[in-house]
């Protein structure tokens, strides 16, 4: 590293990577000078222009005029670091600085230190996604854990004690209840410098317009009063500890009671406090693919890098050839690289392709055996209008898995073929029954080594297959949003589109891994409406897993888990609640009546599409196609509905009198948990 280049600590050390907390830096475009010293990075801006100009008193030359600092600071990029990282806050700058500074950044420091914070500007995002660069945005945490480690992370000082939570969008510290009375255990001579550290802040705004330091929760408006009337540096020890003290004892009157103490325990401390570290300038709108993907996929995706395309060329990730250095190893997914060079292959029009990792199955009910990989892949055409997002799903049951269980690889080439097929063939037989899923639905394979204790006298390879489908742009039925069900017209049309589809989930089967629970309203089916809050026309289920998993117990059985989605939602829809549940149960009824009349009406269509299968009573695709039909035309909608009904719990409870008037308000009571 040149020696030239950092002024103030270098953020790389050794020491400053384990060191806590948030550190701003200030890049100098034009001089190519990264500033560290301590403070803030308005005064960052100021020791810099000293620096230049001692450096020229030094020469014999005149100071910087006003004028020529103005262009100087015009290219001047605020950023910060923290945990080894240097991160760019692109809410914060224009798009050429922002990547004029990546750029820079580069050449002394390691990429994969040099991440994006939070991008929200539509063109941000445009231009890191042709790099195949979104494995460099940081993302939200959105878990309470992680939003704990995040505000520790974000404790920051000025110049003197780390006693700030520092929000790098707003260029904003803030000071809490807590760490402000927490100042008396600093000795006389240093809280009355930091106080007045507090009180010269306190009024200042920063270069974009942004309090440099605001008191939280806030307004705090007597606290703020007294802070800023008080000369603490001339106060003897006595009488500054009894201003300090008196002065805590407004803040925490002026603060909610749970807010008052700096207490990781407590929920409200910990969302409010979050909330407004992570808050960005009105003009800020949504996190990457937020819009597409929702808060709840968004935040579980691990981007990797991934490839950009020059004059038809695949360029995959300079990253990668980072070979010495351990911190990449993470980085460098061999199944990823495969995947992208299949996409390479298959397309010739290509402008990027980026591929990230689901890191935390959305489901809850994942069973263990089997491969259980999943990614999500971003890829744009030349002259599409919008990129392509697709979900990667491995084969559970694939040639390696057989092969661990001990089979012979012939054996296990031929079970994982036909574990492939049973796949399609319930997807088949889902569409055919009136399963709502995505049109596409595609396999591809990619070469992996065999287990090592397969590999004999060589490393040869086998197929490990992938379906890929579109990923579909809605909001997964547990993650709707509550609010909205204050509206009748939302609930309704969620109670209505719940049960038909509740009808189709019960006729097919749908139970985890052969067991007794049913695989249903937990993360699968998303819901599709003209935008976010209008209610949804259309519900599609992502994938079929899981279906003809159960053929032979009979349907009413599962009446208490289908009463689920009704009571889970309704303490949302008071005082409407049995309406809500009779439109559940009325598009229950109806679709599977549906379904079993097309059925009746043309039997033979339902059963020549598998004939040619074999009928293995052990549970053969073909034989669970028949129990299925078998079954559906004996069951009777009407007495499944009636034992739905009798597990709904609103209907043991008394008739609020406000249900029989269609035109009331419901009242939404939200869950605490979300």
């Amino acid at each position: 590293m040149e020696a030239t280049f950092v002024l103030g600590p270098d953020p790389m050390a050794t020491g400053e990577i384990a060191a806590p907390g948030t550190r701003p830096a200030t890049l100098f475009l034009n001089r190519r000078v990264l500033v560290t010293l301590p403070g803030t990075h308005f005064t960052q801006a100021l020791d810099f222009r000293e620096h230049l100009d001692a450096a020229r008193r030094r020469l014999g030359e005149e100071p910087w005029t006003d004028k020529e600092w103005a262009v100087e600071e015009a290219g001047a990029v605020a950023l910060y670091y923290r945990g080894g990282c240097l991160e760019l806050p692109t809410t914060r700058a224009l798009l050429p600085q922002v990547l004029q500074a990546d750029s820079i950044l580069q050449q002394h420091f390691p990429k994969n230190r040099i991440r994006f914070l939070s991008v929200s500007n539509p063109a941000f995002l445009d231009a890191i996604r042709r790099q195949g660069g979104l494995w460099r945005v940081t993302p939200r945490p959105r878990r309470k854990q992680e939003m704990i480690e995040h505000i520790g992370r974000s404790r920051n000082a000025i110049g003197l004690e780390a006693v700030y939570l520092y929000n790098p969008h707003l260029g904003t510290r803030f000071l809490t209840c807590g760490s402000f009375v927490a100042l008396a255990d600093l000795p006389d001579d240093a809280l009355a410098q930091q106080l007045e550290e507090v009180r010269s802040y306190l009024g200042r705004l920063n270069r974009q317009g942004e309090p440099e330091l605001t008191l939280w929760p806030g307004p705090a408006d007597e606290t703020r009063r007294l802070i800023l009337e008080t000369i603490w540096l001339e106060l003897d020890p006595v009488n500054l500890r009894a201003a300090h003290e008196r002065v805590g004892g407004v803040f925490a009157a002026e603060t909610p009671l749970p807010l008052r103490r700096d207490d990781s325990g407590e929920q409200s401390w910990v969302s409010g406090l979050f909330c407004s570290l992570v808050r960005e300038p009105e003009a800020a709108v949504a996190q990457p693919h937020e819009e597409e993907l929702g808060p709840e996929f968004i935040y579980q995706v691990r981007w990797l890098p991934g490839a950009t395309f020059r004059r038809g060329e695949c360029v995959l990730d300079s990253i990668l050839d980072a070979h010495d250095n351990p911190e990449v190893a993470e980085l460098r997914d061999e199944v990823a690289i495969k995947v992208i060079k299949n996409v390479a292959r298959e397309y010739g029009d290509l402008e990027y392709i980026n591929i990230g990792r689901i890191a935390n199955r959305l489901r809850s009910d994942s069973p263990a055996p089997g491969r259980r990989e999943v990614f999500l892949l971003d890829f744009k055409r030349t002259g599409a209008v919008r990129p392509d997002l697709r979900v990667i799903r491995f084969q559970k049951y694939d040639i390696r898995y057989h092969l661990r269980e001990g089979a012979e690889i012939v054996n296990a080439i031929l079970w994982a073929e036909n574990y492939a097929e049973y796949i399609f063939d319930r997807r088949l037989g889902c569409r055919q029954l009136g399963m709502n899923l995505p049109w596409q639905f595609t396999r591809q394979h990619i070469p992996e080594d065999r287990p090592v204790e397969h590999r004999g006298q060589d490393r040869r390879q086998v197929w490990a297959t992938y379906f890929e489908r579109d990923f579909i742009r809605g909001t997964p039925s547990p993650e709707l949003a509550e609010s909205h069900f204050s509206r009748w017209a939302y609930a309704e049309a969620v109670a209505r589109l719940l049960g038909a589809a509740a009808a189709v989930n019960l006729i097919v089967g749908r139970v985890i891994e052969e067991g007794e629970k049913i695989s249903f309203d937990q993360g699968n089916e998303v819901l599709i409406g003209p935008d976010a809050d209008s209610p949804p026309d259309e519900l599609v289920f992502c994938h079929h897993e899981g279906s003809f998993g159960d053929y032979r117990t009979p349907l009413k059985e599962f009446a208490d888990q289908y009463a689920e989605p009704v009571n889970r939602r309704a303490h949302l829809v008071v005082p409407q609640q049995r309406r809500f549940a009779e439109a559940y149960l009325a598009a229950f009824q109806g679709r599977f009546a549906e379904i079993q009349q097309e059925y009746r009406d043309d039997r033979g269509s339902f059963n020549r599409l598998f004939a040619s299968l074999g009928r293995d009573p052990n549970g053969s695709f073909g034989k669970r196609w028949d129990e299925v039909l078998k079954r559906l035309d004996q069951s009777d909608p009407g007495e499944i509905t009636r034992a739905i009904r009798r597990h709904i719990r609103v209907f043991t409870q008394p008739a609020d009198e406000s249900e029989g008037n269609p035109d009331a308000v419901p009242e939404v009571h939200l869950s605490s948990t979300g």
